[in-house]
């Protein structure tokens, strides 16, 4: 029998436009180690996923980059790999943030900036591009005026800047060990928020001794340090420069990409499919349905507070002013919410033993 001209098309058409176009994600967990005169030259980066292959490579152990490498990778939350990124000082009498710009030509996939300078000029020079860039800039120094009611040492400068972005570590043996890969081993591997720098043990870094007045100063300008205390390692508070907390910043940051990924998701998805976000009060409440999904992720995952919850404050549609409607702008978007912080001390506990429990409060 001969078969139909007819098709199941004839009877049944389905087509299919799909709207599950992947965005790319923000990267919160990748470090780039800045490297002058790297031996990876004349490539500008190079991925390694753990110290062996950097030593097939030509690195030794006493390379600064393999140092701050094998403390991040010894951490007890590394991520799965760095960027190692080169700065031709030699041969383009390149600065390292000539180099950040050929790097990020090259990959924007990372996060952490560390370097194996600790030049004043560089750590400047870095921390203010970490400040303009939403990354995280961990460095360390072993000036010993840092310890000290000095003004002018890089740690008092890095403080009176007030950046958010960077974090210092005195140590006496900074420019030998690179102890910032300590940090960075410590938290890049944990979720952006969940968990304090406060209380971690820092495996490779031998600890300082330090006078009760030298770590005064150092809190008082916002330095990192790192005690045993209880004969274990015990990170103290991990401050910023500018005071505020290591996981609130990177917390924060992440919050923030993930809420234009969120938007620009939608706004995507639905010019894929051939629709669009309208600029009505049914498309006002898809973007904040979006926005709560992103908020509620955050409080899942232990940085934002379950109570009071967070709280998106869009629009009325008529209130908005018809000069961004007609510019197609909607532009008095907010959202407010409770940061889930961290006890960092407990002080103090007070017992009261008495012979009665009548004379209990």
């Amino acid at each position: 029998m001969a078969e139909s001209v007819f098709t199941i098309e004839d009877i049944v058409d389905v087509q299919i436009t799909l709207g599950d176009r992947p965005i790319t994600r923000s990267n919160v967990s990748t470090p780039l180690i800045l490297e002058a005169d790297s031996l990876i030259l004349p490539d500008r980066t190079r991925v390694y996923s753990d110290t062996d292959t950097m030593i097939t490579d030509g690195y030794v152990t006493t390379d600064p980059v393999y140092k701050m490498a094998a403390k991040i990778f010894g951490g007890d939350n590394a991520p799965r790999e760095i960027i190692v990124g080169a700065v031709d000082v030699t041969g383009a009498s390149e600065t390292y943030i000539d180099a950040l710009a050929l790097v990020e030509a090259e990959t924007s996939d990372w996060f952490f900036l560390l370097a194996d300078t600790h030049l004043e000029a560089d750590v400047l020079d870095l921390a203010e591009y970490a400040e303009a860039n939403r990354i995280m800039y961990a460095t360390s120094s072993q000036d010993a005026a840092i310890a000290t009611s000095g003004t002018t040492d890089i740690l008092a400068q890095l403080q009176a800047l007030q950046y958010d972005h960077t974090i210092l570590w005195p140590h006496k043996d900074a420019d030998t060990e690179y102890v910032e890969g300590g940090i960075i081993g410590a938290m890049a591997g944990l979720t952006p928020g969940s968990s304090t720098l406060h209380g971690k043990t820092i495996p490779g870094v031998a600890f300082n001794t330090w006078t009760r007045t030298e770590i005064g100063f150092i809190e008082s300008k916002n330095g990192f340090h790192y005690q045993k205390i209880g004969g274990v390692g015990f990170a103290i508070d991990g401050k910023m420069v500018s005071g505020r907390f290591f996981d609130n910043v990177r917390g924060a940051l992440n919050l923030e990409f993930k809420m234009e990924e969120g938007i620009y998701g939608l706004l995507k998805r639905q010019s894929d499919l051939g629709r669009k976000v309208p600029y009505t009060q049914a498309g006002l409440s898809m973007i904040e349905n979006t926005m709560y999904d992103v908020l509620f992720l955050r409080v899942n995952e232990g940085f934002l507070a379950a109570n009071p919850a967070p709280q998106v404050l869009m629009p009325n549609i008529e209130d908005i002013d018809i000069n961004d409607k007609a510019n197609r702008d909607l532009t008095t978007v907010q959202f407010q919410a409770v940061l889930a912080g961290a006890v960092h001390r407990v002080i103090p506990v007070r017992g009261y033993l008495v012979l009665d429990e009548s004379q209990f409060v």
